[in-house]
């Protein structure tokens, strides 16, 4: 929260120590996502559901600072959602 630029100095963890599954899952993020400005990324997750959800419990606006938390039964929804939307494509 608050980052606006990732140093990998700062980033913990063993690279080598992923799978080539996991590996390949964070090459697709990076090649689609990694252009985008952390404005544009917190833009644009701001504008999905469980975003959205912790907004209108927290009376808040679609941009404003809140300190409402998603929920894990929230977000479990949305991307199982979104993974059976996308069962079936490629």
């Amino acid at each position: 929260r608050g980052e606006l630029h990732a140093d990998p100095a700062r980033i913990g963890g063993n690279p080598d120590a992923l799978g080539q599954d996991e590996k390949e899952s964070i090459d697709l993020v990076l090649a689609t996502y990694g252009d985008f400005t952390a404005n544009q990324l917190s833009q644009m997750t701001h504008k999905e559901p469980p975003w959205v959800w912790a907004r209108e419990r927290a009376g808040v606006g679609p941009m404003d600072r809140s300190t409402e938390r998603l929920t894990d039964d929230d977000l479990f929804e949305y991307f199982d959602t979104l993974a059976a939307a996308t069962d079936g494509e490629g």
